[in-house]
C-alpha cells in the first residue's frame, strides 16, 4: 500500500478552485500574522483546514489517501517543532491545510517526474517545494533585515565571536571547496544544485557566527499580562533553576500567566523580533506554482 502511494501516476481534479482557494486562504492568514500581533484567528484556521479536507476527499481514492498521508506527517513534524517553539500552531495548520488542497503539482505545471533520475517517485508532495522556497527566502530576509543592526552591536562591542564559531565557520568553508571540487568531476550535478547547497553552508555560518546578535535582536523583556498565547519564551536566556521549578514552557500560554506572577515573576524574555513565517508560506506557495518543483529545478 504505502508503496502504491508513493508511486502511483496521481490526476488531480478540481485543479483551478484548489490553487485559488491555497492562494486566498494563505494570503488572508498572511494578513492577521502581520497587521493581527502574528495572531490568526480560529475562524480563519480552522474553516481553511475543512475546506481543505472536503476538497480532499471529494474526489476520493489513492490522492486522498496520500494527502492524509503527507499532511499528518507534516503534522507530526510540525507538532514537534511547534513544542520547541520553532513554529507557531497556526504555521502547522496551514501547511497541513496545503498537503490537502495540493497534494501533488497541478498538471498545468507539473515537473515532478525528474529526467534522468530513478527516484521511484511518480509524484513528489507539493509541500516539500513549499517549503524549500519558504526557507530560502526566510533565509534572505534574515540576511537583508537583521545584519545592519548586527554589524552595529559588533562596532558597538555588544556581541562578540568565539574561537569555537571561528574554527566551524572554517570547517564549513573547507567542506564547502571539497564539495565544488567534487561536483565540477561529476556532470550530473546541478548548478542549482550547487547554489542551494552553497545558500545553507552560507546560512549556517551566518546563524552560528551571529547567534548571539540575533537572540539581542528578537529577544525583549515583556510583562507578563502583555505576553500573548503562544508566544515564544527565550527559556535558554533565563536561569535553569527558575525554568525548571515554576515549569516555565518554551511556548507560552495566557493559562499559565496568574501561576507565575502569583510566584513573583512579571516579566519574561520573548522573542518578540523573530520573523512571522506564514508570510514566507505565501512566497512559498507563489513561487512552487510559478517556477515548479525545485527538486526538478535542482536536477537540471
Amino acid at each position: 500500500m504505502i508503496y502504491e502511494l508513493l508511486t502511483a501516476d496521481y490526476m488531480m481534479h478540481y485543479q483551478a478552485i484548489r490553487i485559488a482557494v491555497s492562494i486566498i486562504g494563505v494570503a488572508i492568514a498572511s494578513y492577521f500574522d502581520i497587521f493581527n500581533n502574528k495572531n490568526i484567528p480560529d475562524k480563519i484556521l480552522f474553516p481553511f483546514l475543512m475546506i481543505g479536507i472536503l476538497i480532499a476527499l471529494v474526489d476520493f481514492g489513492l490522492l486522498t489517501i496520500y494527502s492524509f498521508m503527507i499532511a499528518i506527517i507534516i503534522g507530526i513534524i510540525g507538532y514537534f517543532a511547534y513544542r520547541a517553539g520553532q513554529m507557531g500552531a497556526g504555521d502547522v495548520l496551514i501547511l497541513m491545510t496545503l498537503c490537502f488542497l495540493l497534494p501533488i503539482y497541478p498538471s498545468e505545471i507539473n515537473t515532478t517526474r525528474i529526467q534522468g533520475i530513478n527516484t521511484g517517485f511518480q509524484q513528489l508532495p507539493f509541500i516539500l517545494s513549499v517549503i524549500i522556497y519558504s526557507g530560502i527566502a526566510f533565509i534572505f530576509y534574515i540576511f537583508i533585515v537583521f545584519t545592519p543592526k548586527i554589524i552595529k552591536y559588533l562596532r558597538a562591542g555588544r556581541i562578540k565571536i568565539h574561537l569555537y564559531q571561528l574554527l566551524y565557520s572554517i570547517l564549513m568553508i573547507i567542506v564547502l571547496i571539497m564539495f565544488m571540487y567534487i561536483a565540477a568531476r561529476i556532470p550530473i550535478i546541478s548548478i542549482w544544485y550547487l547554489i542551494l547547497i552553497t545558500i545553507l553552508v552560507f546560512a549556517s555560518i551566518y546563524f552560528t557566527l551571529f547567534k548571539e546578535g540575533l537572540h539581542k535582536i528578537m529577544i525583549t523583556n515583556e510583562p507578563i499580562n502583555k505576553i500573548e498565547d503562544q508566544e515564544v519564551i527565550a527559556i535558554e536566556s533565563m536561569d535553569k533553576a527558575i525554568v525548571n521549578r515554576y515549569k516555565i514552557k518554551k511556548v507560552f500560554r495566557k493559562k499559565d500567566a496568574a501561576r507565575l506572577k502569583k510566584a513573583g515573576i512579571n516579566k519574561l524574555p520573548v522573542y518578540s523580533g523573530m520573523p512571522l513565517f506564514i508570510p514566507f508560506i505565501l512566497i512559498g506557495l507563489i513561487l512552487s506554482l510559478v517556477l515548479g518543483d525545485i527538486i526538478s529545478l535542482l536536477s537540471s
